[in-house]
């Protein structure tokens, strides 16, 4: 029985010293183990990648849904938080991006959003734009924003505490169209009309390039045989003259050896009412110009503003 006793008596002060040794530093500074905080933070969970929204140019006031503010905290969310937030245009400057004229904007609400009891995240803080008729599409633009305080005991989460905004202007001729038109080409056969919906997206204060959903390329559609096809290295930008609405078409592509003529005798243009853009153009024309059949490839569009995209 002695012998049981010393062995037990062994065993138990072995477990002691066991147990000191887990009690270490790096336990303790929670480099490793599970560990159980009772810290409360508040976050912008969209810090890591940031937002990006598109305005329309226009004069009149519009307003889009910005970040939200969330927390963490051990007590369910029970109480409601106050946090403020403050611009922070040193956030801009870094991103390399453009800050928007003083004014020009307003967040809503702003500088307390609240997270109310019973609840994890904040309502979407709201960015309205006065007047975007004078911001240069050719420039994109930013807000930062940045967590200053909160109340009730909460903690800003640093990792997390900013966020950025990025905003691209649309010009007057962006949107969803219907593609509605005709392609010419010598050795195709049962080549005809088609009709695509596209995306004409902003690239200059007045161009648009045109994006083929279908193709989920910048490409211009047409069929061949019935079966939608186009030419590769060829993105078509569309440029309207601010002053008489005539309009021309050229490739943009990176790279492209192919580029365009608008077809003669035809009056390529947008019409500001309907906000339809007719436009004759294509390559291979004889000297003049003049359309050659045995050569020419040649496009015939009609594009019907559908809304916003």
């Amino acid at each position: 029985m002695k012998k049981v006793s010393l062995l037990l008596s062994l065993s138990v002060v072995s477990l002691a010293m066991i147990t000191g040794c887990l009690k270490d530093k790096g336990f303790e500074d929670q480099k490793y183990g599970i560990q159980i905080q009772s810290d409360r933070a508040v976050s912008f969970p969209q810090a890591p990648t940031g937002i990006t929204v598109s305005v329309n140019s226009q004069s009149t006031a519009q307003t889009l849904s910005g970040p939200a503010v969330a927390r963490e905290a051990d007590d369910n969310g029970s109480q409601e938080v106050k946090v403020t937030i403050q611009e922070n245009n040193a956030l801009v400057t870094a991103a390399g991006l453009t800050a928007l004229p003083s004014g020009s904007y307003t967040l809503s609400p702003s500088p307390t959003v609240v997270i109310p009891a019973g609840k994890t995240v904040s309502d979407q803080l709201k960015i309205t734009f006065n007047n975007t008729s004078t911001l240069d599409p050719n420039k994109t633009y930013g807000i930062g924003i940045s967590i200053a305080s909160a109340d009730g005991g909460y903690k800003i989460a640093s990792n997390l505490k900013n966020v950025l905004i990025t905003i691209n202007i649309k010009n007057k001729y962006d949107g969803k169209y219907t593609l509605k038109g005709q392609f010419y080409h010598p050795t195709v056969a049962n080549r005809g009309f088609f009709t695509f919906s596209v995306e004409m997206q902003t690239s200059g204060p007045n161009s648009v390039k045109m994006f083929w959903p279908l193709a989920d390329a910048y490409a211009h559609g047409w069929t061949a045989g019935g079966t939608p096809t186009f030419f590769g290295l060829q993105e078509p930008e569309y440029t309207v003259d601010p002053v008489t609405n005539k309009v021309t078409v050229q490739n943009v592509a990176a790279g492209a050896t192919t580029f365009y003529t608008m077809a003669p005798g035809y009056n390529s243009r947008y019409d500001p009412a309907t906000k339809t853009i007719y436009a004759k153009w294509g390559y291979n024309y004889a000297p003049g110009p003049t359309f050659d059949p045995a050569a020419n490839r040649e496009w015939t569009d009609t594009l019907i503003y559908v809304g916003p995209r």
